[in-house]
């Protein structure tokens, strides 16, 4: 007897009336004439014998945007086009599968947790959608789509932006968009991707921009969204919800940005900006606002976040400014939390009212960069004072102070991240400035890579200057060239090395480059360090005093914490090791078998703003070879 299996897409039956035999758990089938089929059943298996014709039921789910093709088999012989199909057995085990092929009209969709998905059956909107009604279903949005009037969702709509896609709703309505005409309608807004290329729905509305009523839910899965209303609110809600989970959300409201009168407002993720006349984030009677994740950014005239009701934060990059209040917990009250080491609240100012209160969540505990640290419970007046412009962070962050070139410092800086692993510049407190004219970050590529560069730039996916890399992360054993317009302190939250093991950094060489055998590596740990070569020997290094890279040539064995320094390889393989400096450690002179001591200039202008022509001009810094 051999065993009939198959693939993960694929399920098989014997057909038939099947009879279990208890005592030795087989199962046989039997035809409508009670005539003994052939094949048996042991298990979960089937098991049939070489040369037997058995009666099969087989079925199969297609991956998602593909269409079944056909049933394979590994052996022997399937016939028939729909069930039950007849298998001949082979003088072996036999696995079923199925091939499928894709289906032309699949759409490529991200979900709410950024996982990817296919639809196949929708309709593709071309801005005369019944009056502009939306019933329940799924729609694609692609090229440009301009709506003249308000859009009703009346059901469970579902709206995919693809890459390029521009929706524009512009409406002298009371609002653009309107969900809820009924209990538990819903509206799920999802994009193809997450870059610049990104979907865009823009919605303005007389007074309100999106609007959600009766039970009904707008959840935000990606895209570019931007929703306005004129005279009060981008967002808002009244016995509803919204969930944003990811993408570029703007909300601009002639009172409040986002408005949760009575139901809840939930940010999980993406970039949230929330602008108001009166509050940047206002939660009113028994409106509730979470924010779980993301980057938050809420602004008013009066307050960034106001909270008649609950407002909690659990987590994210929040950034509360008004020009009364930052956070004000008028009767209700705000609670302060973290989740990950990168997440942040900074507050101009902050205020309790009748009954409010402002508290640090259960088990948590924020340092301030001046080293203040608030721990779980409620703030009292004095404290939320001292917090005012103040970043709260996660405890356990670290901090490195850079000078700023507008307030006369040299301008440029090796940088190094302290950090296991990789880290994006976004997730290091203070390294991004705005405007993204204010700082520069560059990573160092002796081959020049595909646009022939060796100095990198890195700059956000907001900002209008180009990006080398936009992908780019600070990974931990590597230099990098920071300058800021004012001086800031960094802070570098997440998993730090805590072993005493050496880090070796390897080194790159390539002879056919005019940089040949340059590396920028920095400083692994927390703690100062010295760098030796394979055979334990000290090495020299380059250090940026000014303009120019030249020899480090002071006293001290060692190099600081995020501090980067650059090498010379002299040939393929080379690596150098950093080790924690130990107090006991002997004195090591700065020299080594790695570089030559020639001093090498950078074509830099003082400062960020004297630098702008040159930099923008030559893309990259240069090195000037010594003579």
């Amino acid at each position: 007897m051999y065993s009939i299996t198959t693939d993960e897409n694929v399920t098989v039956g014997f057909s038939g009336t099947p009879t279990e035999y208890e005592t030795s758990g087989i199962t046989a089938y039997k035809d409508e004439n009670e005539t003994q089929l052939p094949g048996l059943k042991y298990g979960d298996v089937l098991y049939a014998g070489n040369g037997d014709e058995v009666s099969l039921t087989l079925g199969n789910t297609p991956p998602e945007g593909f269409g079944f093709n056909g049933y394979t088999t590994t052996g022997g012989t399937l016939t028939g086009t729909d069930n039950p199909y007849t298998l001949t057995m082979p003088d072996a085990d036999v696995e079923i599968g199925a091939t499928y092929e894709f289906l032309p009209n699949a759409i490529l969709y991200l979900d709410m947790n950024g996982q990817q998905h296919y639809c196949v059956e929708y309709t593709t909107l071309d801005g005369s959608e019944n009056d502009y009604t939306l019933t329940a279903g799924w729609y694609v949005a692609d090229g440009t789509i301009n709506f003249a009037g308000k859009i009703t969702v009346q059901g469970n709509v579902h709206l995919i932006l693809k890459d390029g896609a521009v929706v524009n709703v512009d409406t002298e309505s009371d609002y653009g968009i309107g969900v809820g005409a009924n209990e538990n309608y819903s509206l799920s807004i999802y994009a193809q991707s997450t870059g610049a290329n990104k979907g865009q729905l823009h919605v303005y509305g007389s007074k309100c921009g999106i609007y959600a009523i009766k039970s009904a839910s707008v959840n935000i899965n990606g895209g570019q969204v931007t929703a306005t209303g004129g005279t009060d609110y981008g967002i808002a809600i009244n016995s509803a919800s919204v969930n944003i989970n990811d993408g570029q959300v703007t909300a601009t409201g002639g009172t409040y940005g986002i408005y949760a009168y009575i139901g809840s407002v939930t940010i999980n993720g993406g970039q949230v900006t929330a602008t108001g006349n009166k509050d940047g984030i206002r939660a009113a009677s028994n409106g509730v606002v979470t924010i779980n994740g993301g980057q938050v950014t809420a602004t008013g005239n009066i307050n960034g976040i106001h909270a008649y009701s609950n407002v909690t934060i659990n987590g994210g990059q929040v950034t509360a400014t008004g020009d009364t209040y930052g956070i004000f917990a008028y009767s209700g009250s705000v609670t302060l939390g973290w989740t990950n080491a990168t997440d942040f609240i900074r507050a101009s100012k902050y205020k309790v009212g009748t009954n409010g209160s402002i508290s640090i969540a259960s088990g948590k505990t924020f340092i301030t960069e001046d080293d203040a640290t608030y721990s779980s419970g409620t703030l009292n007046s004095e404290q939320l004072a001292a917090l005012a412009g103040k970043t709260l962070y996660p405890e356990g962050v670290i901090f490195k102070e850079v000078a700023g070139y507008g307030e006369g410092s040299d301008g440029w800086v090796f940088i190094a991240s302290p950090l296991a692993g990789s880290i994006a510049p976004t997730n290091v407190h203070n390294l991004v400035a705005t405007p993204a004219e204010d700082f520069d970050l560059y990573y160092f590529d002796q081959t020049g890579g595909n646009n022939g560069k060796e100095w990198k730039n890195w700059k956000p996916s907001t900002s209008n200057i180009p990006n080398d890399d936009p992908n780019f992360n600070l990974v931990n054993g590597q230099g990098y060239l920071y300058a800021t317009k004012y001086t800031k302190k960094l802070a570098f939250g997440g998993t730090f090395i805590t072993s005493n093991e050496p880090v070796e950094v390897p080194l790159d060489y390539d002879a056919d480059q005019p940089l040949a055998g340059w590396n920028l590596v920095g400083n692994p740990f927390t703690v100062e360090a010295t760098m030796t070569d394979g055979d334990n020997n000290p090495v020299s290094y380059y250090v940026i005093s000014g303009q120019t890279v030249a020899p480090y040539e002071g006293t001290e064995t060692t190099i600081e914490p995020f501090t980067g320094v650059m090498v010379k390889a002299e040939g393929t393989g080379e690596s150098v090791y950093f080790t924690k400096a130990s107090s006991n450690a002997a004195p090591q002179p700065n020299n080594g078998s790695l570089q030559s001591p020639s001093p090498r200039s950078l074509n830099l202008s003082k400062g960020r703003l004297a630098i702008k022509p040159a930099f923008r001009q030559a893309q990259r810094p240069c090195w000037t070879t010594p003579s």
